[in-house]
C-alpha cells in the first residue's frame, strides 16, 4: 500500500479481508471504464470481477478481479496531498522496501498510458493474498503507480511468489490496455458527495439482454438452480430489468437462493442515513420470497443489516411493479455499503430502477444498527 509521506507516497503491504457475503464474482466486463477518474482498462477475460468489500486498501478502491484463488488485481486511487513525480515515488518506495527487508525484484520509471509511472515488483513474507509480518507464504506484489497531479492511480497484482510468472504476464497485458486521461475529469470533484442520486447500472438499460448485468456480483451457492440475467423485454421505466428465475426441477428445497449485488465505499456516507429503494415485480413466487437487502460493514464485522425476509416483508405470489425500500444508518466506522436483491424459493422476480440516497433523520430506519 501507499502511506502519505512529506515528499511522496510510500509502500506498505496490501491485505484482503472477506467482508462481503457474496461467494464469488461475475464475469469481468469487456472493458472497465471509470469516468470519474478517467481510466479505461481491459481486465483478463477469464478473471472474475470481485466485491469491493473483500479488499481493504489505503485509498479509494475502484475495481478488483481474481482468477479464483488468492491472487488479486486491484485498482485504487491515493490522494497525495501534493504533486509527486514518478521518480520521487520510486525512490521513496525502494528506500522503504529495503528498510523493511523486502526483496526488490525489479524497479523502473517509464511510460504507462503516455504518463510517467513507477513499476515495482517486491517479494516478502505473507499469506499469498497479502504481505504481512510473520506470514509463511512468500508473496509477490507488482505495483504500477501513475502520479497525476495530487493523486496517484494504483494498479496492483498480489499473488504467491510461485505463481508470479504465470500471473505477471496477465498483469502486463492489462497494463498495456490502459487508457488514462492526462488530467482528472472535472466532474470527479463532486462525485463523492453524499447526495449522489443513483447507482451505476441501476436501470439495467445499458446491459446485454440474456447476460448477467455488468458490474453486479452473483450471490448464491455455486450450483444454485437460479438464472440471473438482464431481461430485455420487461422493464419498469425503460425496456430492461434484472430477472432472477428458479430453473430447478421440482420445488425449491429452501437451502439455496439466487441473487446479485454490488456496493460502494462508505467514506462519502459516514454519519448519514441511507435508503435503498427499487421496483420489484414477481410471478408465482413460493418459498421464503423475493427481497431487497442492504448492509453496512465495518472493518471486521457488519454494523447494520436489513432484508425484506425479516418481519414478513418478503414478496410472494404474482405482483405488479411496486416500490420497496430499506433504510439504515451508516456509522462513522463504516467501510463499505453492500446492497442487492435475491429470490429464495421458486418463481421469478424482476428488479428495476434501484436508487441509493441520503435521507433525513425523519425517515425511520427499517432495522436497528447492530
Amino acid at each position: 500500500m501507499f502511506a502519505q509521506h512529506r515528499r511522496a507516497m510510500v509502500l506498505a503491504a496490501m491485505f484482503a479481508t472477506a467482508i462481503s457475503a457474496a461467494l464469488g464474482g461475475g464475469p469481468s466486463a469487456d472493458a472497465y471504464v471509470d469516468t470519474e477518474y478517467g481510466v479505461k482498462v481491459t481486465p483478463p477475460a477469464d478473471w472474475k470481477s470481485m466485491p469491493l468489500g473483500d479488499y481493504k486498501v489505503p485509498g479509494r478502491l475502484r475495481a478488483a478481479w481474481s482468477p479464483g484463488d488468492e491472487t488479486s488485481l486491484t485498482v485504487f486511487v491515493q490522494q497525495a496531498g501534493q504533486r509527486v513525480t514518478a521518480k520521487e515515488l520510486t525512490e521513496s518506495n525502494v528506500a522503504m522496501c529495503k528498510k523493511a527487508g523486502w526483496d526488490i525484484k525489479s524497479e523502473r520509471v517509464g511510460k504507462v498510458a503516455g504518463l510517467d509511472a513507477m513499476s515495482l515488483v517486491i517479494v516478502a513474507d505473507g499469506t499469498g493474498s497479502a504481505i504481512s509480518a510473520g506470514g509463511a507464504v512468500r508473496t509477490a506484489q507488482h505495483w504500477v503507480a501513475i502520479p497525476r497531479g495530487e493523486e496517484i492511480l494504483v494498479f496492483l497484482l498480489t499473488t504467491p511468489e510461485e505463481k508470479l510468472d504465470k500471473h505477471e504476464a496477465t498483469f502486463k497485458t492489462l497494463v498495456r490496455t490502459l487508457e488514462v486521461s492526462k488530467d482528472k475529469p472535472a466532474a470527479a470533484a463532486t462525485a463523492d458527495a453524499p447526495a449522489f442520486a443513483k447507482i451505476q447500472s441501476c436501470d439495467f438499460e445499458s446491459d446485454s439482454a440474456g447476460q448477467m448485468p455488468t458490474g453486479w456480483v452473483r450471490w448464491g451457492q455455486k450450483d444454485s438452480p437460479y438464472q440471473v440475467v438482464t431481461d430485455g423485454a420487461t422493464g419498469h421505466s425503460g425496456k430492461q430489468s434484472c430477472r432472477i428465475e428458479y430453473v430447478g426441477t421440482g420445488p425449491a428445497d429452501g437451502d439455496s437462493f439466487g441473487g446479485c449485488g454490488k456496493g460502494v465505499q462508505a467514506e462519502a456516507w459516514l454519519g448519514k442515513r441511507v435508503r435503498l429503494s427499487g421496483y420489484v415485480r414477481t410471478e408465482k413466487v413460493v418459498g421464503d420470497g423475493a427481497c431487497l437487502c442492504l448492509r453496512v460493514d465495518g472493518p471486521d464485522k457488519s454494523l447494520a443489516f436489513d432484508n425484506m425476509a425479516a418481519n414478513d416483508r418478503a414478496i410472494h405470489g404474482t405482483t405488479g411493479w411496486k416500490k420497496y425500500a430499506l433504510v439504515l444508518d451508516v456509522a462513522q466506522e463504516a467501510k463499505f455499503i453492500a446492497f442487492g436483491f435475491f429470490l429464495d424459493g421458486s418463481g421469478k422476480m424482476w428488479v428495476d430502477d434501484l436508487q441509493l440516497e441520503v435521507v433525513g433523520s425523519d425517515v425511520p430506519v427499517t432495522a436497528p444498527s447492530r
